[in-house]
């Protein structure tokens, strides 16, 4: 019988205690303001992707480094685009010698075809050493190409509306068109209209 009262005293002790310090722990957040504590932040993971592929030379922050927008995260390796730069230029200096070694007594076709086969190799020369250069810039930099990005967005979207507007006008012109009499100058002069709306939605698209 003791041992079941002191059981129920220690119960109703244990219970005071741990009423009195929620009770102690209320009135310090009340007193003194928000309570610190520790603990662990688990942050959001966000997967990026450079604009132009490529291997990875070297990495310029660590983990949990701060970064902000247009920062360099990474640098990338040029070599690939180089090496295609390298092969146009072979190339070029390949059909150079091909369009030296024909010489005069070639016929017209050869001439012409050895020509041709130099101009190709040189606009393929030129169009990779231009992709170099765009990769180098947009490396170097990154906030000019996000621009040239959002430009071409905007650009998108105004080009969007101008369709819209354009289908609008042509939705009009023929509402007023139907309204004229068959035969009339006023539906002549309407269907004139209706196919200046038909040829600017045309031209918006």
């Amino acid at each position: 019988m003791k041992d079941k009262q002191y059981r129920r005293i220690a119960w109703i002790v244990l219970a005071a205690l741990l009423v009195s310090g929620c009770q102690g722990v209320v009135g310090q957040a009340e007193k003194e303001g928000p309570l610190t504590a520790s603990g662990t932040i688990q942050a959001d993971e966000l997967r990026i992707a450079a604009e132009l592929g490529g291997r990875i030379l070297r990495v310029r922050v660590r983990e949990g480094d701060p970064v902000r927008a247009g920062d360099d995260l990474v640098v990338l390796d040029a070599t690939s685009l180089l090496s295609k730069v390298a092969e146009a230029e072979a190339a070029v200096a390949a059909a150079e010698a091909d369009w030296r070694a024909i010489g005069a007594g070639a016929r017209a076709e050869e001439i012409a075809a050895a020509r041709a086969a130099l101009t190709l190799a040189q606009a393929q020369r030129d169009g990779a050493l231009a992709a170099w250069q765009n990769a180098q810039e947009a490396i170097e930099n990154p906030q000019e190409l996000d621009a040239q990005i959002a430009e071409a967005r905007t650009q998108v979207a105004l080009a969007a509306q101008g369709v819209e507007l354009a289908e609008a006008e042509l939705a009009r012109e023929k509402l007023l068109r139907d309204q004229r009499p068959e035969g009339s100058m006023e539906r002549s002069i309407a269907d004139l209209q209706v196919l200046a709306a038909e040829e600017a939605l045309s031209a918006a698209r």
